[in-house]
């Protein structure tokens, strides 16, 4: 009897409530190309697309990091530097390793967003900022403090941030030479 009654079902349309599904429920690629559409609109602020991005760049597994990079790698550069504009200080280390290129204008933005007033560590903040600068472009951090500095627009905390963080380097660089086991 069930062989003799075979209703085929029809194809359900996937595609209609996908626009009406909330940002959280999307599919990641939805997720990119829902942030893309806002920020070439220019309708919402960074403060409002910051918690979006937050989302969208707090992924973990290293299978979602990659496919996020791919996803990210197809936008404009000016969507790009909204996102890491719209990006807090917190999650602004995330988005420097799934970018597909840092410039000088994407840093300078990273290096000119501000703490929080609230924040306990703040040293310890601006470390992964400064190292996730470094990794990705090693002389790119110097050169962007320097701008900065010379035009009078980095903080006192870059500054002094950015020193300490010289010296950090230096140590981890006289450790290394000198014990190649140590990380």
């Amino acid at each position: 009897m069930q062989d003799l009654v075979r209703i085929k079902a029809k194809p359900v349309a996937t595609g209609w409530y996908l626009r009406y599904l909330p940002f959280v429920a999307r599919p990641m690629h939805l997720q990119v190309e829902w942030l893309r559409a806002e920020c070439k609109k220019n309708k919402l602020a960074k403060d409002e697309l910051r918690p979006y991005v937050r989302l969208l760049f707090s992924v973990d597994s290293d299978d979602d990091q990659a496919v996020l990079k791919k996803l990210i790698a197809q936008l404009d550069g000016d969507v790009i530097y909204n996102i890491v504009d719209a990006a807090d200080i917190y999650t602004v280390a995330r988005v420097i390793d799934l970018i597909p290129e840092l410039n000088d204008g994407l840093a300078e933005v990273i290096l000119l967003k501000e703490m929080p007033p609230y924040e306990q560590k703040p040293q310890k903040i601006m470390d992964e900022v400064f190292y996730a600068i470094n990794n990705r472009a090693g002389g790119l951090l110097a050169k962007v403090v320097a701008s900065l500095t010379e035009e009078g627009r980095a903080s006192p905390g870059v500054k002094k941030n950015y020193k300490r963080f010289k010296a950090i380097l230096a140590d981890e660089e006289f450790i290394r030479s000198h014990w190649p086991s140590a990380k």
